[in-house]
């Protein structure tokens, strides 16, 4: 195994509009080999973090990085 993580999120949020943010200043590290578990009360933010991880959102703040490849926002 490398030292590069599976999944790395830094202060990665969303916002929608001026004020409701669905994320914000979410860190994670996720070392290649492990596997997690994603829970949290309704309204959360679980959903929202998925779909910036893998790319159908575009964070407001913070990048994305999957095997070391950096998915910057771009607008």
């Amino acid at each position: 195994m490398t030292g590069v993580s599976a999944l790395r999120l830094l202060g990665l949020g969303k916002r929608y509009g001026r004020r409701a943010w669905a994320l914000r200043d979410c860190t994670l590290d996720l070392p290649q080999g492990h596997v997690i578990g994603l829970v949290g009360a309704n309204g959360a933010g679980e959903t929202t973090l998925l779909q910036l991880a893998i790319g159908l959102l575009k964070p407001t703040e913070g990048p994305v990085s999957m095997f070391g490849l950096v998915r910057r926002r771009t607008a």
